[in-house]
């Protein structure tokens, strides 16, 4: 991408005007670009109007030869910068959610929801959620603090599969609890 700062604003104007032109012509590239690299679909569209507004604020200087494969890479870098940001924002909200709740116990105010209740409300989600071996496993390993090895034995199953379960049914939590909040 290039620099603002020595760029006659009559040329910048041209350059971002050709940009735009770009975007437009390989707008269902860069979308299904998108969808193939951001999972969530309630994302996409932000994650489109971001990478235009980034684009057209800062267009390349160099003549862009192969368009497809220059926005593919540009969907790719910046979706990188998208998650690790997402991440960042989450771990920050976290952060701020548990001092906050550390500061107001302190004070003596009683928490809203205790990690008892939290706890219960998850296994909850499990219970109604997942009426297979994924709910049992993760029931079996979280509720029960049993190892990877004793889920298994219980399920009748290999560790690895025992692990599968318990990966594909935390997302499937995951996803209920988004669908439900989100």
């Amino acid at each position: 991408m290039g620099s603002e700062k020595n760029t006659p604003p009559e040329q910048l104007a041209a350059m971002r005007e050709q940009a735009s032109r770009l975007f437009q012509e390989h707008e269902g590239f860069i979308r299904s670009a998108i969808r193939f690299v951001i999972q969530n679909p309630s994302d996409r569209d932000d994650f489109y109007q971001d990478l235009f507004l980034s684009f057209i604020l800062d267009p390349p200087f160099e003549d862009i030869q192969k368009p497809r494969g220059f926005f593919y890479r540009l969907v790719l870098e910046r979706a990188s910068d998208w998650y690790r940001n997402q991440a960042r924002r989450r771990k920050a909200l976290l952060k701020f959610y548990r001092r906050a709740r550390i500061d107001a116990v302190e004070k003596g105010a009683e928490p809203v929801i205790s990690d008892a209740d939290e706890l219960a409300v998850f296994f909850e989600k499990v219970q109604t959620h997942l009426k297979t071996n994924e709910g049992r496993a993760i029931l079996y390993r979280y509720k029960e603090n049993h190892t990877l090895k004793e889920t298994a034995l219980k399920l009748g199953v290999k560790p690895e599969t025992a692990a599968r379960y318990i990966c594909s049914g935390l997302k499937k939590i995951r996803k209920a609890f988004f669908n439900q909040e989100g």
